[in-house]
This record gives C-alpha cells, sequence and structure tokens, in this order.
C-alpha cells in the first residue's frame, strides 16, 4: 500500500475503546496509514493546521455513527471538513461511513436522534454553523456504508478493511502513460498462477530487454526479506524482478524452500533457463502489435493516440524499427517530440541500421543527440542527483558554464523540487 495510502477515522469518544480502536488496528495490521483522531484531545478547540492538513491529505474518510456522534461539535466540525474536502476533489476523496448500531435515516435527520443535539449547537455556535452541519451529515448519509447491527465486530471490521484495502489499490494504482492495451498479457498471467488453487505455482516470465516486464506484473513487495527458516512450509506470494542468474535464486533460497500449498512464485527474467523446475509455467511478453506500437509512439511524439495526418506515414516507419518494445517507442517518440522533420529522417535512418534485438544501442540515440553540456549535466543527474533537490546541482552546472535552464532537449528534463 505505502505510506501515502491514507484514512481517517472518526468516531465519537463513547466507542473509541472498543469498535473503533479495533477497526484502527485492524487497519494499522493490513498496512494502511491511518490517521486516528481522538477527541478528548481537541474539547473547545478549532481544527489547527496539523488535524486540517491530516485531513485533506487523507484519500479515504471513515466517520463513524454513533447515537451520541451529534453531541460533538468536534465531530460535526471534523464531518463538515471531510464533506468539502470531498467535493474539491471528488475523484481523490471517498467518505464510507459506519453505522454504529443506527440507521442511515436517523443521520439524514429523518428522526429526533440528532435533531435535539443540533438545536443545542444552535445556542452556542449559531444557526448557520448548525445548517452547515446538517447539510454535511445528509450528505454523508446518502452514501452507501457499512451498517453494525447485532453483530460481532471482526467479522464486521474484516469486510470493513477487505473494502478499504481494495479502494486504496485502485485510488494508488499508478497507470503509466505509456501502457497500452497490456490486458490480455495480464489475464495470461493471473491465468497461469490459477491463484485459487492450492498447488504451488512457478510462473517464469521472460522476454528481451525493453519488453515491458513492469507493465504486466504490479504491486509487488519492496524485496524478500525473509530467510528460509521463515517461508518453509508458508503460503507465500513472492515476485522476484529481473533475475539475470541462477545464483541469485541460490542466495535467495527459492530453490531449496518448501513452500506451502497455494505458494505462488513469479520471477521475470531475460534468461528463461534459470529455473528447470517440473513445475514451473512459462509465458513469454509479446512485443505490441503495430497498431498498438503506433498509438503508444503517438502519445510520446505528439500527446495524442494517433498522429497527424503528415506525420502519418514517417511515424509507421519509424514504428517498425522498434520491434514493437515499449521503452525504445517511449524513448524515440519523447526524443522526436516538437522535432523537425531533418531530425525525424535522421533518426528513422540510424534505426534501421540497429537491429530490433540490440535495445540499448537503439536507446542511446537519445544521448548521442545530446550536446557535450546536456551529456555532463545526464551524467551529473545519473550519478549523483537522482531524486535530490536540483537547487545545489544547478549552482554547480552555472559555475561550470553549462546553464541548464537553456542546455535543454526532451530527453533531458530537471524537474523543479515540488515536482
Amino acid at each position: 500500500m505505502g505510506k501515502s495510502s491514507k484514512a481517517e477515522i472518526r468516531g465519537e469518544d463513547q466507542i473509541l475503546q472498543g469498535f473503533t480502536d479495533c477497526l484502527y488496528h485492524g487497519m494499522l495490521d493490513a498496512n494502511i496509514c491511518v490517521f486516528f483522531d481522538k477527541e478528548e484531545l481537541h474539547i473547545g478547540k478549532e481544527i489547527g493546521n496539523e488535524l486540517s492538513t491530516a485531513i485533506e491529505k487523507s484519500k479515504i474518510y471513515i466517520p463513524i455513527f454513533s447515537k451520541g456522534y451529534a453531541s460533538s461539535a468536534w465531530c460535526l466540525h471534523e464531518l463538515a471538513h471531510m464533506v468539502e474536502c470531498k467535493k474539491s476533489k471528488p475523484s481523490e476523496k471517498e467518505i464510507l461511513p459506519i453505522f454504529y448500531d443506527m440507521e442511515p435515516r436517523d443521520v439524514k435527520l429523518k428522526s429526533e436522534l440528532y435533531v435535539s443535539a443540533l438545536m443545542k449547537h444552535e445556542d452556542m455556535f449559531g444557526r448557520q454553523r448548525r445548517l452547515k452541519w446538517e447539510d454535511a451529515l445528509r450528505s454523508v448519509a446518502q452514501i452507501k456504508g457499512w451498517e453494525l447491527k447485532n453483530q460481532g465486530y471482526w467479522k464486521f471490521i474484516k469486510s470493513v478493511i477487505q473494502e478499504i484495502v481494495m479502494k486504496l489499490k485502485t485510488k494508488d494504482k499508478y497507470v503509466a502513460e505509456h501502457i497500452v492495451r497490456m490486458d490480455e498479457q495480464v489475464e495470461a498471467v493471473v491465468e497461469l498462477l490459477d491463484v485459487d488453487s492450492k498447488v504451488m505455482r512457478f510462473v517464469l516470465i521472460h522476454g528481451m530487454g525493453g519488453i515491458g516486464f513492469r507493465d504486466v506484473i504490479n504491486d509487488v513487495d519492496d524485496g524478500i526479506k525473509m530467510i528460509a527458516q521463515q517461508l518453509s512450509n508458508k503460503k507465500v506470494f513472492i515476485v522476484l524482478d529481473d533475475v539475470g542468474n541462477e545464483e541469485q535464486l541460490e542466495k535467495l533460497a527459492i530453490k531449496h524452500i518448501s513452500f506451502g500449498l497455494g505458494s505462488k512464485i513469479i520471477i521475470t527474467t531475460r534468461n528463461k533457463s534459470i529455473l528447470k523446475a517440473y513445475q514451473t509455467l512459462e509465458y513469454e511478453v509479446k512485443p505490441l502489435d503495430s497498431v498498438q506500437s503506433l498509438e503508444l509512439f503517438s502519445r510520446r511524439a505528439f500527446k495524442r493516440n494517433f498522429p497527424p495526418d503528415d506525420y502519418v506515414s514517417l511515424s509507421r516507419q519509424v514504428v517498425s524499427t522498434t520491434g514493437g518494445l515499449p521503452l525504445a517507442l517511449e524513448v524515440i517518440g519523447s526524443l522526436l517530440h516538437r522535432q523537425n522533420k531533418a531530425l525525424w529522417i535522421d533518426v528513422l535512418n540510424h534505426q534501421k541500421e540497429i537491429p530490433y534485438e540490440k535495445v540499448q544501442d537503439k536507446l542511446k540515440i537519445s544521448y548521442n543527440v545530446l550536446s557535450h553540456e546536456q551529456k555532463q549535466i545526464f551524467l551529473d543527474i545519473a550519478c549523483m542527483f537522482v531524486d535530490k533537490d536540483k537547487t545545489n546541482a544547478s549552482y554547480m552546472w552555472k559555475d561550470c558554464r553549462f546553464f541548464p535552464v537553456f542546455d535543454s532537449s526532451p530527453c533531458l528534463h530537471v524537474p523543479d523540487q515540488d515536482n
């Protein structure tokens, strides 16, 4: 999930030590970054910068409506802020209410349960504030949430967390601009895994460099951190990305572990001979076809799905030299973005001289077109300034009289710190 996946839990204090506490720790166990606001820390205060920032950065809000919820001005104040955040970024925020031993109609103010509490708040905070809180309550009550009635916590909380995890994965899932119609290949790998079966499966995904392994495999763990004793006889899901040789598998003890039933192991490699176990199933990642290749290339070269009429023929010729390799299409398309036809023809002639399998040579074309100063900037970034603030690097380049603002190219981009 990652630290950027955030959810906020909000409920009034009578249930914090019970249901809400169980939900909070269950979400932590599911690796969800949770902001849990405890009302007793803020009685009589306005929402401060820290809390306001936490609300605004959260992706999912989980107000827990109980019979005493409306008696808390703090809860109502936060709820109104959640609704405002949702309205400002409807595609990025989501409110998932839980109705604790009550019904949505109560939150819609169709019963007296919340009405009397809101009238008391009007005496202290004024009519405008009360109306704002009422609108927030009615708005959230329209959303389909969960009703907890006459059932145990654990089963209910488990279903809530499963839903939240799926929603956060959907929101966090990064779909790169260059991915073009990979659904069929993904489905083929999933079919080989046979996820629901109890049979252990090794799936070996192989192909040329630049073919797009990472477009087929998403959401992998940070790495193998457990030693053989910890993994033995356990049901696991492991992804080993870009395995180059059999020695790497030996060091990870992958070949010597008795995994539990139903375990699934995916290995991506350019060398399909590295694992010769009888359980291994192979899948070769296929290059993009001519239509997909042209679409991917056009997205990079023209920021659209198809070339302009006067560039269709030239684009098809350039695309035909890439062998359908996504990485080559992306790099060359970016290189040719907003360039004149003379450079296009030079690139086309260069590409025709390089065999499909020499991917690195094809990609070097974007480096070769850089000036001497641009190459120095490129090497500095690659060796020292990846993910670093550009300020210090810019001072250094200016002292060397490289002038990075002017020494720019489609293949060399130095972003601002905020980007």
